[in-house]
């Protein structure tokens, strides 16, 4: 398959709301991601894009023109705000990026997709590549959002909002002029406060502080119990906290850090002051002004009168915070939490997905890090077609059980079934480093490669399976991976040695026999091959794969 590398315009689109929708009213929601469809099919065509692909109820497209990309943006969206409304979002960005006839990659795919996350239901957000391309178009009308640190990029990117009529625009005027009026009456005494805090880097300083001490907070949390630790440790440790608050902040107050050493921090009084300008004429000198309203925050007045009533405030949000593990053993919470998972794994055997899913909603509700209760829900999303739900679920189950090898698994499985054949390897090779006996990641992983038409690593991966796990329950799906890929290599006595192998371990393994069939019919020994192809019709359950397989058995006969 041919790879191009072209400079490209992306255009993600998506629904916001559609997985509670979904939940609500599927009905409408289908109809909704139905018509979302159909406009973005007729319109993508007029302005000379190509969509991709699908993703739910979201879309990725690519033009030729960034021009042509953003007046397709403009169009959609007033498409979609006409009745019945349709809340979508819409990102484009201008990369370098690869494509084939059906499949796109390259780093330009996920930051387009970031900023279509940044959006407003109604606007399109560009990239500032997109801004160059299209600012000097008379009709199209665009607006500086705001920088912004995007997932998966160190540097900070520029986004932009087009804000021709009818479009939704994020309303930053009025945050702008409040800023320029508060930089405006220095007068407020809890102006000059806040300007001496953030000179005496107290702010920066306090914040770190805090932030560590969370930290410590939240891991002392997970290793009280594992360690056998008393339980008054956790109160112990935020009293400490506390007073070393108390001391960091008035020591960020009192000193600096500067090259010469450590300091005392200069009073503002005593610091050289540039006159304050604006546009226009210059305002005279207010040095003497605010030295005078400054010199009222002295080093006593601070200590008695804003740090100590700080210190009692932020002790207060420490306690309220940490409550449930200061005055109730996690211990508890996590049997509270296996019941409710328990429950809700009876209620998925019954079929009640939605009784399921409240259940684990509790279950979180009384302990956040119950892996299980992730995982399972990352299930049902899969059922309910929401896959980045999904996957950011999938992703906490991993997260607070690395061990969790099916959650990585399934995820794995179904990004595969999407064609995010990447994504599906990266997953399956997770789940195989959680767990090196896991077969069927084993097994799925060598599938995958063979389905990309590198069988030397599929090989490699399942050899390995077997080396780790002789005596697998699952070898038969490795042997049949084995002789596939050897049949892709046109070892065709090696391939049927697997085969047997598999067939041996699993008689009643369908995919086996539809080997068997490929394979002699590969080595031009048709009459071997139809009994196998008619032996895979009558294992085969899939109604699809059996209508399939009929057909070319009856073209086989005919020959």
């Amino acid at each position: 398959m041919s790879r191009i590398r072209q400079l490209t315009a992306i255009m993600f689109t998506d629904i916001q709301g559609y997985s509670t929708l979904m939940q609500q009213d599927e009905s409408r929601a289908i109809e909704m991601r139905d018509r979302h469809r159909e406009i973005l099919n007729t319109t993508t065509k007029k302005f000379n894009g190509k969509i991709l692909r699908y993703y739910g109820d979201g879309a990725l497209s690519i033009f030729s023109s960034a021009v042509e990309a953003v007046q397709c943006g403009k169009e959609l969206q007033l498409l979609y705000q006409q009745k019945p409304v349709i809340p979508v979002r819409i990102g484009i960005h201008l990369g370098d990026i690869i494509y084939t006839d059906d499949d796109v990659i390259g780093d330009g795919i996920n930051l387009a997709s970031c900023i279509k996350a940044e959006a407003l239901p109604g606007s399109v957000f560009l990239s500032s590549k997109v801004f160059e391309e299209v600012k000097n178009q008379p009709d199209i009308d665009v607006n500086f959002v705001k920088s912004c640190h995007l997932e998966d990029h160190d540097q900070p990117v520029d986004v932009y909002a087009l804000s021709n009529s009818g479009l939704v625009v994020p309303d930053l005027l009025k945050d702008q002029q409040g800023m320029a009026l508060r930089e405006k009456t220095p007068s407020n005494p809890f102006f000059h406060f806040w300007e001496e805090l953030k000179r005496r880097k107290v702010i920066r300083v306090v914040t770190v502080y805090a932030a560590a001490s969370y930290v410590m907070l939240e891991l002392t949390s997970i290793i009280e119990e594992p360690l056998g630790l008393p339980d008054w440790s956790l109160k112990f440790l935020i009293v400490l906290l506390s007073i070393g608050f108390v001391l960091v902040a008035t020591l960020s107050w009192v000193y600096d850090i500067t090259p010469d050493g450590i300091r005392v921090t200069q009073s503002r009084a005593t610091v050289k002051q540039r006159p304050w300008t604006v546009e226009g004429p210059s305002i005279p000198d207010s040095t003497d002004i605010a030295t005078t309203k400054e010199s009222r925050f002295s080093r006593k007045i601070f200590i008695r009168r804003i740090l100590l009533p700080l210190l009692a405030l932020v002790l207060v949000v420490l306690v309220i915070k940490n409550r449930d593990r200061i005055f109730v053993k996690e211990s508890t919470n996590r049997a509270v939490a296996r019941e409710h998972v328990e429950s809700a794994i009876s209620f998925m055997q019954l079929g009640d997905a939605v009784s399921a899913e409240n259940e684990l909603n509790l279950a979180l509700l009384a302990d956040s890090t119950c892996a299980q209760a992730w995982s399972i829900l990352a299930t049902i999303s899969f059922v309910e077609d929401s896959f980045s739900l999904a996957m950011a679920q999938t992703i906490k189950a991993v997260e607070y059980d690395p061990t969790n090898s099916a959650a990585a698994y399934n995820l794995a499985i179904q990004s595969e079934r999407r064609e995010l054949l990447d994504q599906a390897m990266d997953w399956y090779q997770r789940a195989i480093g959680m767990d090196s006996t896991f077969a069927p990641a084993f097994s799925a992983t060598g599938a995958l490669y063979n389905k990309i038409n590198r069988p030397i690593d599929a090989i490699l991966i399942l050899n390995k399976s077997l080396k780790y796990n002789p005596q697998s329950e699952y070898n038969y799906l490795i042997y049949k991976n084995l002789g596939e890929s050897h049949f892709l290599l046109k070892e065709y006595d090696q391939a049927l040695d697997y085969l047997e192998r598999s067939k041996n371990l699993n008689p009643e393994f369908a995919a086996t026999e539809k080997c068997f069939a490929r394979l002699y019919e590969g080595m031009g020994d048709i009459e071997k091959s139809i009994p196998h192809w008619q032996n895979y019709i009558e294992m085969e359950d899939d109604t699809v794969k059996i209508r399939e397989a009929q057909n070319h058995l009856q073209r086989l006969i005919k020959k």
